[in-house]
């Protein structure tokens, strides 16, 4: 079977009751079983009623071990009215094959944020960050 793979942005989160998925797709019908496909790198694959394919690239790696520790994730998306959320399962798979770019990615982010911060700023950025982290791990 071959599908199109179409990439979306996606921001991965956690809380106690596990990880959180808000993507900007948007919605246009139900998904039924739907599913997390994810091979514990940079991208995960959600499918969509086996006819949507969306490939959700950037995950951090704190963020993949809860992705493979977990059998649900739940996804946000909306349309121009409302927001959506709706659990679908995690199936771990073999290698995708996609290139693991997540420090460059990383890099870059850090970069921007240090063009558009002061530099007062970006280092109380970067202490409340590694503070989250550790109280993350």
């Amino acid at each position: 079977m071959k599908i199109d793979l179409i990439e979306k942005n996606a921001v991965f989160l956690f809380d106690k009751e596990g990880v959180i998925v808000i993507t900007d797709i948007k919605k246009n019908e139900d998904v039924v079983m739907g599913e997390l496909l994810y091979d514990g790198k940079n991208v995960a694959i959600l499918n969509r009623n086996d006819k949507e394919f969306f490939a959700l690239k950037n995950i951090a790696p704190l963020i993949r071990e809860k992705i493979k520790q977990s059998k649900f994730v739940t996804v946000i998306e909306k349309d121009k009215d409302n927001i959506y959320s709706y659990q679908i399962e995690v199936h771990l798979k073999d290698d995708f094959g996609f290139v693991d770019d997540f420090e460059k990615y990383a890099e870059k982010i850090i970069s921007e944020l240090k063009e558009k911060m002061t530099p007062e700023e970006f280092e109380e950025f970067s202490r409340e960050s590694r503070k989250i982290v550790q109280e993350i791990e």
